[in-house]
């Protein structure tokens, strides 16, 4: 199988006003591991914040991802394609994390 990216970059935000433990729980369902990075800074109203992130590098890793999310997120990322990458290649999308938990 070709390869589909180089590699992706997951990250979330934890605020103050989450739970935690919830949001992590959720970050590894997605991930499909319990091995991230968590970074605590200070969000722009001075509260502490979370900040877990995942990079994936190997395509059966990335294929998981993609099945994990499910078809028909994938087929809304593909309908809207050139709206996502940017001038340097790089494709955003944002998911909707009180609909993941």
């Amino acid at each position: 199988m070709q390869a589909t990216f180089h590699w992706i970059r997951i990250e979330t935000f934890c605020y103050a006003t989450e739970k935690e433990d919830l949001v992590s729980q959720t970050f590894q369902d997605l991930i499909g591991t319990d091995e991230f990075q968590c970074d605590i800074s200070e969000s722009e109203h001075g509260n502490t914040m979370l900040i877990l992130q995942h990079m994936v590098t190997k395509q059966r890793e990335m294929d998981a991802l993609f099945k994990r999310l499910g078809t028909p997120l994938l087929e809304n990322f593909i309908a809207d394609l050139e709206n996502r990458i940017d001038d340097d290649c790089v494709f955003y999308t944002r998911l909707d994390k009180q609909k993941a938990v």
